[in-house]
């Protein structure tokens, strides 16, 4: 089975997206919010070597793929 990306907001858990990115997304990121459940993530999907992309508020990044 492929990697699944996910993506996951202060308002929501994690959640399956389409995948178009070879990527896991924490958006408006911040240690005292998601620091436990990135963590428990990572533990629970060890098969998964997609990147992750933590990204806190106002922030963003440029990736190429």
């Amino acid at each position: 089975m492929p990697d699944q990306k996910k993506t996951r907001s202060r308002s929501r858990d994690w959640t399956t997206y389409l995948g178009l990115l070879p990527i896991n997304t924490i958006v408006h990121y911040s240690k005292k919010d998601h620091q436990k459940s990135f963590k428990d993530f990572k533990e629970t999907h060890p098969d998964n070597k997609s990147e992750y992309v933590l990204l806190p508020e106002t922030e963003f990044v440029v990736r190429e793929f």
